[in-house]
């Protein structure tokens, strides 16, 4: 039996609504083993992305990355160039 993107869609979000629903589907999954995870790298290495696609994903990891400073001792001047490299993570 195929699921419909609207099955799905209702299977996720009960998923979500549990965790004993969640912990069970995750339990349910098969293991993932170090040849396994070698054998899809090794795949995806050799496909053609497109540049757009790169370019995405490349903008989508920056701005993933954690910004934060614990220091304690940060300055005014520390935190407005923490926050422009927030706004624009890479001038170029």
């Amino acid at each position: 039996m195929t699921a419909t993107p609207t099955s799905a869609r209702s299977e996720l979000s009960e998923l979500g609504r549990s965790e004993t629903a969640l912990r069970t589907f995750l339990h349910g999954l098969p293991g993932v083993d170090q040849v396994g995870a070698e054998q899809r790298a090794a795949q995806l290495g050799t496909r053609s992305i497109k540049t757009t696609a790169k370019a995405q994903a490349i903008d989508l990891a920056i701005r993933m990355v954690d910004l934060t400073t614990l220091e304690g001792a940060d300055t005014p001047g520390k935190v407005r160039a923490l926050a422009a490299k927030a706004l624009r993570p890479d001038p170029a």
